[in-house]
């Protein structure tokens, strides 16, 4: 690739200074000061003008490094563009990755609150032993599939507001009455109510999730794009000089 290059100068030089005409100093000076600056870079001699030339290449295109940034961003999502001067695109990862976990914290809070709102208005309205006393009272009930646990998990308390089974534990149920009582529905609503903040707090980890995937694979699109190599142009003009009008190469280079 190197030598591809050298000669693509070497070429450019050629051109520029064969093509000149005595009679316009100007334009000679300026084409053998552009040729004698392209010679020195591409063909300086001894192995202590190279390392200065690859040194000084070095420092002009300081390459990303693609492992780098990926790691950056999928830890935090946004750093891996920072890392190559990305601030705008850097800044939305971080605020996706801020606001939900803002909105994570807070929907978990609630639910939490919550939590401990039903399971305490579930022990001053649903009993045990009122339960247990009513099974005995009426040994011809069958609809007994489902079994309390000993302790009063999360299952527990899913339980008693879930099935009817355990209607006749609610302090406010009576025989005949219907089996979703005014302190069922009420603790089951507030059952609701805590899953829902669950559920979105969920949402707010998947979407966090995602948002350090895309943004490292957005921070590897964004350094392979930053380390691009160098393209190079090359075109055909006409320049104009106050005595004549020549044809001039030119090859340019973008990084």
């Amino acid at each position: 690739m190197k030598s591809f290059f050298i000669c693509l100068f070497n070429l450019l030089l050629i051109l520029s200074l064969s093509a000149q005409d005595g009679s316009n100093e100007q334009f000679v000076s300026y084409s053998k000061k552009a040729g004698e600056l392209r010679y020195y870079m591409l063909f300086a001699k001894g192995a202590s003008d190279t390392t200065k030339y690859s040194s000084a290449i070095t420092q002009t295109v300081q390459t990303k490094k693609s492992s780098v940034g990926i790691l950056l961003s999928a830890a935090l999502p946004g750093a891996g563009q920072f890392y190559t001067g990305s601030w705008k695109r850097g800044l939305i990862y971080l605020g996706v990755e801020t606001a939900m976990w803002i909105f994570y914290f807070d929907q978990k809070d609630k639910g939490n609150a919550l939590r401990t709102q039903f399971r305490a208005y579930a022990d001053g309205h649903w009993s045990e032993e009122a339960y247990y006393g009513w099974l005995d009272e009426n040994p011809t009930f069958t609809d007994t599939t489902h079994s309390l646990p000993a302790t009063k998990t999360q299952q527990y308390y899913e339980m008693i507001g879930k099935y009817n089974q355990f209607k006749a534990g609610w302090d406010d149920w009576q025989e005949g009455d219907p089996a979703l009582t005014p302190n069922r529905d009420h603790y089951e609503s507030m059952r609701d109510k805590h899953n829902r903040y669950l559920i979105r707090a969920s949402y707010c980890t998947m979407i966090a999730l995602a948002n350090h995937v895309f943004s490292a694979f957005d921070a590897a699109f964004t350094i392979r794009k930053f380390n691009r190599q160098i393209e190079s142009k090359m075109r055909v003009h006409m320049s104009g000089q106050p005595d004549q009008i020549m044809s001039v190469l030119a090859l340019h280079f973008c990084w």
